[in-house]
């Protein structure tokens, strides 16, 4: 009885068994009637997360949608973009049906907190025809190409390593995804074989420009905070003739000391400025806590302040003050941490610090993680972010941060970094940051390291003897 259902006063109506609702029972509550949409995008494909992996798709989805009168006029509510796990049919519904059950979740956090659960700008779906359901030959096919996945993922595992390095940019960095072929980047020469050089964080030292960065050792297996000086006229010759290719005549980066120093795995030393003091929060999600420095001046040392977040394994912690408060982007080492954002808000530096109310806030392995430094262009905050659906370090995402507040967020997709990584003939990115007038990025390229062999090897015989 409808009158009946519309006196409980209920906020929605969900649907869990296949097929359309029809008639007023879509508006008897307050946010009408709401169902799960599993897989494909595009179209009802049964059965969710199949066709992901039998065509090559390096995502599959899952969505919040409210019925409307016809198929066309659905709205999302909710959605996810997880990597595609395409060497199990089992784990990429497991993945799909754990994730998806967490946006009804989210949106009920919404209603509870005055929030309209609809995606902003939301507009009809496309109503696509069903796909029909795999036949004999379509499940052979399928069968083949697990087993293929599976036995690619065991090669590139082992065998494709990535070898990281930096570049520096004097480019306007909306140049970087607008217009690439026109954008000026150096890459400094790629370290040692059995040393890595990634995630980048430049600041003024000296006339020169020093840069904050993990260097990860084959050898043993451990990352740590150093730092690279490029003096003045090293700068100045930079700016002057830019190349995209390793150029023989720069002169050796300056290696200096760096006092931040941990037993545990250390990364991504986001630095910043503070009422003209730099400040550092590395990453340290192994020790689960966020920690602030702030750097000595002439003295080179960087002086532990405080945890600013403590029980919380936060990865690539990216701190910027916009609009009156300090917020802080994240993943989550324990929940998925490729792909679900967090956010945490403040009203002064040293907190304290609350987190957003409706965490993670967004799963998308596109353009979740954070990448560097949240910038401001033309008035609006835009937000560095890794797109690793195909692999990790694949690209860099540029995002448009269009609400902010402690109970809500939105963003918009604006570009990203791959074509400007194909005219620079790199494999990938996955750091940006600003210093001063220089943007400092680092690159991958694809390298065979014995080290790495030999470190992947040890670690899935001891996953196996666990098993």
């Amino acid at each position: 009885d409808i009158e009946k259902i519309r006196a409980a006063n209920l906020d929605f109506i969900i649907r869990f068994a296949a097929g359309r609702v029809e008639g007023d029972v879509l508006e008897s509550s307050r946010f009408g009637v709401w169902y799960y949409h599993l897989g494909a995008d595009d179209a009802q494909a049964h059965p969710a997360g199949f066709w992901e992996i039998y065509k090559g798709n390096a995502t599959s989805s899952c969505s919040l949608r409210r019925l409307g009168a016809q198929a066309q006029s659905d709205r999302t509510l909710k959605w996810g973009r997880l990597k595609t796990l395409n060497a199990s049919y089992s784990a990429n519904l497991s993945q799909l049906l754990i994730q998806g059950s967490r946006l009804l979740a989210q949106a009920c956090l919404d209603i509870g907190n005055g929030v309209d659960p609809v995606i902003q700008n939301s507009s009809p779906l496309v109503g696509n025809p069903a796909r029909h359901e795999p036949g004999s030959f379509e499940c052979v096919m399928f069968y083949l190409r697990l087993k293929r996945n599976k036995l690619k993922n065991f090669y590139t595992n082992l065998f494709v390593h990535r070898h990281w390095g930096l570049a520096l940019s004097f480019s306007p960095i909306e140049d970087l995804w607008l217009r690439p072929n026109s954008a000026d980047v150096s890459l400094l020469p790629l370290p040692s074989r059995a040393t890595f050089h990634a995630d980048p964080f430049g600041f003024c030292y000296q006339d020169g420009l020093a840069i904050l960065h993990e260097r990860w050792s084959s050898i043993d297996a451990h990352g740590a905070i150093a730092c690279s000086f490029i003096d003045k006229d090293s700068l100045d010759e930079l700016r002057l003739k830019p190349t995209s290719e390793t150029d023989p005549a720069i002169p050796a980066v300056e290696t200096l000391p760096v006092d931040i120093k941990f037993s545990h795995h250390s990364s991504y030393p986001y630095v910043f400025e503070y009422e003209g003091e730099y400040y550092c929060v590395p990453e340290t999600s192994e020790a689960a806590r966020v920690s602030l420095y702030r750097f000595g001046g002439s003295s080179g040392e960087w002086t532990y302040i405080t945890d600013i977040i403590s029980d919380f394994a936060a990865v690539d912690s990216s701190i910027v003050r916009y609009s009156g408060k300090w917020w802080l982007f994240c993943t989550n080492l324990k929940d998925n941490p490729d792909s679900h954002l967090y956010i945490f808000h403040a009203d002064e530096l040293l907190g304290p610090w609350k987190p957003h109310l409706n965490n993670p806030v967004k799963m998308d392995i596109r353009s979740a993680r954070p990448a560097g430094t949240p910038f401001e262009h033309e008035g609006a905050l835009y937000r560095p972010a890794q797109d690793s659906s195909r692999s990790y370090g694949g690209a860099i995402a540029i995002q448009k941060v269009t609400d902010l507040s402690p109970i809500s967020f939105a963003e918009e997709h604006c570009g990203d970094l791959k074509l400007l990584a194909d005219n620079l003939r790199v494999d990938g990115m996955h750091t940006l940051s600003v210093a001063g007038e220089s943007i400092v990025l680092d690159y991958y390229r694809r390298a065979f390291l014995p080290n790495i062999l030999v470190h992947r090897l040890k670690l899935y015989l001891q996953s196996k003897r666990r098993k």
